[in-house]
């Protein structure tokens, strides 16, 4: 008798929940609305819904902080969660840049490398990767990424979409290299990983190769230094 009522609680949850989804993905504005106001959710999957929107809508400081918040409040043996909300952190800090970038992909990476999914493994380390080329040397950002190539274009993993990706940013960082020139300026999507897209093939082949050097359209190689 005291199970039953769990259950409801729970399949609404997940409900609610889906609502919300939809209502962000059609209108960000409107979504973000509702997130104010009641969104019927517990407070870490409003603050990870909430860092994705202001993500959409270009807010990105905003998100981070939020999406911090997320990672601060989220119960260590909360691994689900907690993995959503250091994804959502990590790909928004890419767009911010620095040693924001770092310390959050850094993390996002860490955790990551801790899940029994692969695919998660290696998004998580190949999104570090993006970080380190951008805002630590290109020479460091594309070892990692060739390590995690080679992982993921294993035979079993090589048409997933996230083996996909990663070798579409690892032949756009020998691109870069070798001109010089950005080849998707603009703003990339934002990455699934989190509450509003959870599910990993949803990744676009070319979501991890837009994030290298989206805010530059010259690329300062260190290459040529060693």
């Amino acid at each position: 008798m005291t199970v039953t009522p769990t259950i409801s609680a729970a399949a609404a949850a997940v409900s609610r929940l889906q609502v919300l989804r939809d209502r962000i993905r059609a209108d960000p504005r409107h979504g973000l609305q509702t997130l104010q106001d009641n969104p019927g959710l517990d407070t870490v999957d409003t603050q990870i819904l909430l860092a994705e929107t202001y993500q959409r809508l270009g807010q990105h400081q905003v998100a981070y902080t939020v999406a911090g918040q997320a990672v601060t409040a989220v119960s260590r043996a909360d691994t689900v969660r907690l993995l959503a909300a250091c994804a959502v952190r990590a790909d928004v800090a890419c767009r911010l840049g620095g040693g924001t970038a770092m310390t959050s992909c850094h993390d996002y990476a860490r955790l990551g490398a801790r899940q029994s999914d692969p695919a998660r493994t290696v998004l998580a380390g190949a999104v570090y990767a993006v970080a380190s080329y951008n805002f630590i040397n290109c020479v460091e950002g594309g070892t990692r990424l060739a390590r995690l190539r080679q992982i993921a274009d294993h035979r079993k993993h090589r048409d997933h979409p996230v083996a996909v990706a990663i070798l579409h940013a690892y032949t756009v960082m020998h691109d870069l290299c070798r001109h010089r020139r950005h080849p998707y300026p603009g703003e990339p999507d934002p990455l699934p990983g989190g509450l509003l897209t959870p599910d990993l093939t949803q990744l676009a082949p070319t979501a991890l190769a837009q994030l290298l050097r989206h805010t530059a359209i010259t690329h300062r190689c260190v290459r040529g230094r060693r």
